[in-house]
């Protein structure tokens, strides 16, 4: 009898692992592991950076010498320097010599005559308001105050309830230039009677009147007039 030989083992299935059911309401993670983002991805944005850093920068140095140079083959020659002509240095000299005349335009007459006066006395008088075509009456007139030296306002019973006059005359005496003058016997308005006017009521356009002279004074003190000049005769 031969031994017995043990029955050959049987191979088996390994038994299913049981995976434990979520307990009701438990949230089950279904991600996946996260893999570590790679080096350059947060290099290549620095590196195109400054690629386009450098392009920008040569281009615009290009640029600048290419202007340059063009700029060097178009400059004029230096040119001696004129001294500036007779006509110029009388027109600079009296732009800073200029009056503004203040007045009602029922005193137009005698706003002519007194700008003809201190116009002898070598002064310039901006006092004919025709404004120009497409121009702004406010913006002329404001123009014209600012680039002035002095401010005069004749005061009569229509210049007194302007208020255009007394807004000029306002300006005036915020710049500490103005120069006022009664061409009627008329009381001056509260706040311009602090400053005291010439008198001009008895006025007959000439230059030597006592009123007139008093008023040139006062404008030429304003205007670095020639004071001598003032009671002289009309010039030719």
């Amino acid at each position: 009898m031969f031994p017995e030989q043990p029955a050959p083992s049987q191979a088996r299935d390994p038994e299913p692992t049981q995976t434990a059911e979520p307990a009701p309401g438990q949230m089950v993670d279904v991600t996946q592991p996260r893999r570590p983002t790679p080096r350059w991805v947060f290099v290549v944005p620095f590196v195109v950076a400054g690629i386009l850093v450098v392009a920008i920068l040569t281009r615009t140095l290009r640029n600048r010498q290419q202007a340059s140079s063009a700029g060097l083959g178009r400059r004029a020659p230096p040119t001696a320097s004129a001294s500036p002509s007779p006509e110029v240095t009388r027109a600079t000299s009296a732009a800073t010599r200029q009056v503004f005349l203040s007045y009602a335009s029922a005193d137009r007459s005698s706003a002519a005559a007194l700008a003809g006066a201190l116009s002898q006395l070598g002064v310039s008088v901006w006092w004919d308001r025709t404004i120009p075509a497409g121009k702004l009456y406010d913006e002329v007139i404001e123009a014209a105050l600012r680039s002035s030296t002095c401010v005069v306002v004749l005061w009569s019973r229509a210049s007194i309830v302007s208020e255009w006059v007394k807004t000029e005359a306002a300006e005036g005496a915020a710049r500490r230039i103005l120069v006022p003058a009664l061409i009627e016997s008329v009381t001056i308005p509260l706040e311009f009677r602090r400053i005291q006017a010439a008198n001009l009521t008895d006025w007959n356009s000439s230059i030597s009147h006592a009123g007139f002279r008093d008023l040139a004074s006062s404008v030429a003190s304003l205007t670095s007039s020639d004071a001598t000049s003032l009671g002289s005769e009309p010039r030719a």
